[in-house]
């Protein structure tokens, strides 16, 4: 098969994603090509990679257009890709990432998967839910978990979905030395409660004081005075000490409250890749990872996190059976199922 990989997004939090799965479609042995922006996918040198124009993406001094738009680029973009395709001819299309209200003007004869990041999510908003179940039948619905996978079913029932993995890369590198650190990449899908309760806690200040460790949060938001065991990032983080934050740490904390329940955390998947322990808040889209982590790495309470910071530090095993994450098997069964 030809598979025309496609992401005229480019979201710069999706990078490991779409490592993860350009990997995983590599494996498959079927032949790949390529549309987005220039150096955006990281792909072999002697990739057939097609480039949308630059001047269909923004600059910095246009950023505050309006929806329409921002749609209006898209658009373009897809139209630029649909050429491709035109071009090509390939037997299936993978869109790595899309926004429903661009990608419904976008339309190709074969088999055409689409993976949805926060778009299930984006359902509950009523145009954004009228644009998907207007995509084309010959349109499929990639579901990073379970969970999305079972309310994109109950939403658009007439809609082909499938399952496929957020998945992770089984480089499992080995860090000689943890970092005395803690880190925390809040979002706008944070539960304030939960980590207020636990960066004003006596007792965690008092642990973390003692055992010399450093809870470092990412954040847009000020926090004023907080304890001396305790630094907020706040704008951006250079590339370098991201991976540092991500791949050394303690530990990685994703408070993530209830809102986050119909998406997939990359930085969760990026712990897996590191071994990197995690510890998150009790929603339920962590539920279907329970048999996968050595130890109850969800809490509700600033005891609960000192108890789970007590006990990885003890550990270097982490997780087991990840092999079910591998995007690479669930790929290869989709194909089959499109060639029959």
């Amino acid at each position: 098969m030809n598979i025309l990989i496609v992401d005229y997004i480019c979201t710069r939090g999706h990078v490991f994603f779409n490592r993860i799965h350009i990997n995983a479609l590599m494996q498959t042995g079927h032949k790949l090509s390529y549309v987005s922006r220039k150096g955006y996918l990281e792909v072999p040198e002697n990739a057939e990679y097609y480039e949308i124009p630059e001047e269909y993406y923004l600059h910095q001094t246009e950023k505050q257009l309006s929806s329409i738009q921002h749609i209006k680029y898209d658009i373009k973009k897809l139209l630029y890709t649909k050429s491709v395709a035109n071009k090509i001819k390939p037997d299936a299309v993978v869109v790595l990432t899309y926004d429903a209200l661009s990608l419904v003007f976008f339309r190709v004869k074969c088999p055409t998967f689409v993976i949805n990041h926060v778009n299930v999510d984006f359902l509950s908003f009523w145009y954004r839910d009228l644009a998907t179940k207007l995509l084309p039948n010959n349109f499929i619905h990639v579901c990073l978990t379970k969970r999305i996978h079972e309310y994109m079913k109950s939403r658009c029932k007439n809609k082909k979905s499938v399952y496929i993995p957020h998945g992770y890369l089984p480089e499992h590198i080995q860090v000689n030395e943890k970092e005395n650190v803690v880190f925390c990449p809040t979002t706008s899908s944070m539960d304030k409660h939960l980590l207020n309760s636990i960066i004003n806690n006596g007792e965690v200040i008092k642990y973390l004081t003692e055992h010399n460790i450093q809870l470092v949060i990412k954040s847009n938001k000020q926090y004023g005075n907080v304890a001396s065991c305790i630094t907020i990032l706040n704008g951006f983080i250079h590339k370098k000490l991201y991976q540092k934050l991500v791949q050394s740490p303690i530990a990685i904390f994703l408070p993530y409250d209830k809102s986050f329940n119909y998406r997939a955390s990359g930085v969760f998947h990026e712990a897996l890749s590191y071994n990197t322990p995690i510890v998150t808040s009790a929603i339920p889209i962590f539920d279907e990872y329970k048999n996968l982590v050595t130890y109850d790495f969800q809490v509700k309470s600033p005891s609960e996190f000192i108890a789970v910071i007590e006990f990885v530090m003890q550990k270097s095993e982490y997780y087991r059976n990840l092999d079910i994450l591998d995007p690479c098997k669930y790929w290869k069964d989709c194909f089959i199922v499109q060639n029959r």
